[in-house]
């Protein structure tokens, strides 16, 4: 067992060598550096709603809705 985990994190470190660059490229859109920023950079929030499947279900007469707002102190919004 123990070979078996050495070839294994040693192709992995072999291999993700290659990949590493597409692992450091990726960030979300509100993501910046002090000094970089990246030309998708937005100057909005990101709002998240969602709604139970079991409003779509079941006919009933509160309608529970999950709204996130990630980063609302930064780019304040009015809903």
């Amino acid at each position: 067992m123990n070979s078996f985990l050495q070839n294994y994190f040693r192709r992995f470190w072999e291999n993700g060598l290659l990949f590493f660059p597409f692992f450091i490229g990726y960030a979300e859109t509100h993501y910046r550096l002090k000094f970089f920023k990246p030309r998708y950079y937005q100057k909005f929030p990101e709002v998240i709603a969602d709604v139970p499947i079991r409003v779509v279900k079941k006919i009933t007469r509160s309608l529970p809705i999950l709204i996130i707002i990630k980063d609302a102190d930064l780019f304040p919004v009015v809903l």
